[in-house]
């Protein structure tokens, strides 16, 4: 799968800091299920470019910034049955 988001504002307020330019997200599966049984196994990747992907800015008084950002690329291996 890839997820393609224009850039665009993290905030209410347009800040400098709460900008996020445009990006393309990544995400793979290849799964493999045996004929005739009733497992499977199946390896993933999220955000598999790893991208930095600002969600949302806050910012409180006195200046302070908050950022809330989108989780770094991600690996794993996934086994299971079906009925």
């Amino acid at each position: 799968n890839i997820y393609y988001s224009s850039d665009y504002s993290t905030n209410d307020i347009d800040y400098v800091f709460g900008e996020q330019d445009d990006y393309a997200k990544l995400a793979l599966r290849l799964t493999y299920t045996p004929e005739s049984q009733n497992w499977y196994i199946a390896a993933f990747g999220q955000n598999v470019t790893d991208q930095e992907i600002l969600n949302r800015t806050v910012r409180f008084g006195q200046n302070a910034i908050v950022q809330n950002f989108a989780n770094p690329a991600q690996y794993g291996v996934r086994f299971g049955f079906t009925y």
